[in-house]
């Protein structure tokens, strides 16, 4: 693996470090975040920005079976009904992270996918957080 620029060429996608806030027992659901992935380096980049799953897609050969070798099947999203296309409703990161707040906030949909997956997943986290739904990755004072 090339530390710089992901895995190398036909090599398995590395598996992602477990959530830093677990989900709480018993919580209402919380969106699988799903990123989009033609390429092994598209993969990569969509796992490092925090999907939870890839839709492969028409993905080159070799993509799927790296993946699954990193990450095993659950990384591999089966498009279907339900999947809420953020993008669609505002192109912008800001109105991205607005949706997928509303979207984790009432459940409406079991996943969203966007370009912006970065903020996509710290708004998805951020809600649940506050929701209860999980506990959070880091707590900071906020007194000085």
């Amino acid at each position: 693996m090339n530390a710089h620029c992901g895995p190398e060429p036909g090599g398995p996608v590395p598996a992602r470090p477990a959530a830093p806030g677990p989900v709480l027992a018993g919580s209402a659901h919380t969106p699988v975040l799903v990123g989009r992935a033609h390429t092994i380096d598209q993969a990569w980049q969509a796992l490092t920005e925090g999907a939870d799953a890839l839709d492969v897609g028409d993905a080159e050969a070799g993509v799927v079976d790296a993946i699954r070798a990193g990450r095993g099947d659950g990384a591999i999203w089966r498009a279907g009904a339900g999947v809420f296309e953020a993008d669609q409703v505002d192109r912008t990161p800001a109105g991205v992270v607005a949706v997928a707040a509303i979207m984790t906030w009432t459940g409406a949909a079991p996943a969203i996918t966007t370009r912006h997956l970065r903020a996509a997943r710290r708004a998805i986290d951020m809600t649940a957080t506050i929701a209860g739904r999980r506990k959070p990755s880091l707590t900071v004072r906020g007194l000085a």
